[in-house]
């Protein structure tokens, strides 16, 4: 069957196109799209950042309705509500392993709320901190993702937990979501606050912003862990001297360093089935996909106290 598409054409223009979505085989389903993420690496490709070679279709944080069935798929039925992990998704259909959907609850009317991709990477972020009974954690970085880190966060195990971000709303988000101590680093002496307790023990870099990893290295103790989550897009100096002298366990928690994804997308599921991840006030906006060019420009600029967007087919 044919369906619609979402293509990037070059920077800044964006098409609709017809493509072929074959019918779902052994251990397939077929989704209908309903809403589909805006992820930071969708938004660089949009302005040119990175470039692969236009035109292309992208995006991976679909949520949708199943529409078909393999002939051997027992675990789904036509009408399930389902989250997805799947590239590339920017379609009004897709083709899917079984492996890489899960159920959400038939109760959830607002989609959007359910895009798994990225929660599934908070929970392999913190999954892969070395987390312990005790430690004293810093995050740093209350943005999307950071905030999907938070919530995901064992915080009752820890005897300290700090969180900086320059923004206020975000601050007070952070507070929300079980923050009791949630700074903006420009009004806190951040390197204060660690050499009272001479540093924390885990240190999670969320932001992705430059120069946030020299003050992650200086926040964390000597012999402590250092935890990159935040994408780094553009290349950047890091203090490889003071990881060295500091003994640090410097840690790259993409989803790529984890051996099954999927395991951490169902744990991602059931924390959000079970309210402990909640999206409602991070997915900000939501465009039908006739505006798409609209909603990369506002998700580029985060105008409108955007801090996450969907697209809408």
């Amino acid at each position: 069957m044919k369906t619609e598409a979402l293509r990037l054409v070059k920077a800044g223009k964006m098409d609709l196109v017809e493509v072929d979505v074959p019918d779902p085989g052994p251990g397939q389903v077929m989704v209908e799209v309903k809403a589909n993420g805006i992820c930071k690496a969708d938004i660089a490709l949009f302005t040119g950042e990175m470039n692969y070679g236009y035109p292309f279709c992208h995006g991976h944080e679909p949520a949708g309705v199943i529409a078909k069935i393999g002939p051997d798929v027992t675990a789904f039925q036509v009408g399930d509500k389902v989250a997805c992990l799947s590239s590339p998704s920017y379609r009004r259909h897709i083709l899917e392993s079984v492996w890489n959907v899960a159920k959400i609850p038939d109760r959830s009317a607002d989609l959007p709320l359910w895009i798994g991709e990225p929660p599934a990477c908070a929970v392999n972020g913190v999954q892969n901190s070395e987390l312990r009974l005790g430690d004293r954690v810093a995050l740093l970085g209350c943005g999307y993702m950071g905030l999907l880190v938070l919530q995901a966060l064992p915080r009752e195990s820890f005897t300290r937990l700090v969180v900086a971000d320059p923004d206020k709303d975000r601050l007070a988000l952070a507070r929300k979501f079980g923050a009791a101590e949630a700074y903006d680093p420009n009004e806190t002496d951040l390197q204060a606050l660690a050499d009272e307790i001479g540093g924390f023990d885990v240190v999670i870099e969320a932001s992705g912003v430059k120069g946030t990893l020299a003050t992650a290295t200086q926040m964390a103790r000597t012999g402590g862990v250092l935890n990159i989550f935040g994408w780094h897009a553009g290349e950047e100096m890091v203090p490889t001297h003071d990881w060295h002298y500091k003994g640090l366990k410097v840690l790259n928690t993409s989803p790529m360093c984890a051996p099954d994804f999927t395991v951490h997308f169902r744990a991602a599921i059931a924390l959000m089935t079970g309210g402990r991840i909640d999206q409602t006030e991070l997915i900000t906006h939501r465009f039908p996909v006739a505006e798409a060019e609209k909603a990369f420009e506002v998700a580029a600029n985060r105008s409108g106290g955007y801090i996450k967007g969907a697209i809408l087919f």
